[in-house]
């Protein structure tokens, strides 16, 4: 018989809800928010280990944005052509 995993919490018990959704949509959004995990880890406010658990997944998604913009950019040349 194999015990049943813990349910996941939403989020990890040392980040709080802000009550705001923090804008991500473009790469300037990703490089602030980034700024402010920083700022918020080097006063101690935010657990260093959450701290680069957060910037990698911005890290991730900013390269996400990157690419789709680029594709975007080949889609319109090819089109034009």
């Amino acid at each position: 018989m194999s015990k049943a995993l813990p349910a996941a919490s939403p989020r990890p018990a040392s980040l709080p809800f802000r009550g705001r959704r923090i804008r991500l949509a473009t790469i300037d959004d990703c490089a602030a928010e980034m700024q402010r995990i920083y700022r918020e880890a080097r006063s101690g406010e935010l657990p260093l280990a959450d701290a680069c658990k957060l910037a990698f997944l911005l890290s991730t998604l900013s390269r996400m944005r990157e690419v789709g913009d680029l594709e975007k950019r080949v889609e319109r040349l090819e089109d034009e052509e």
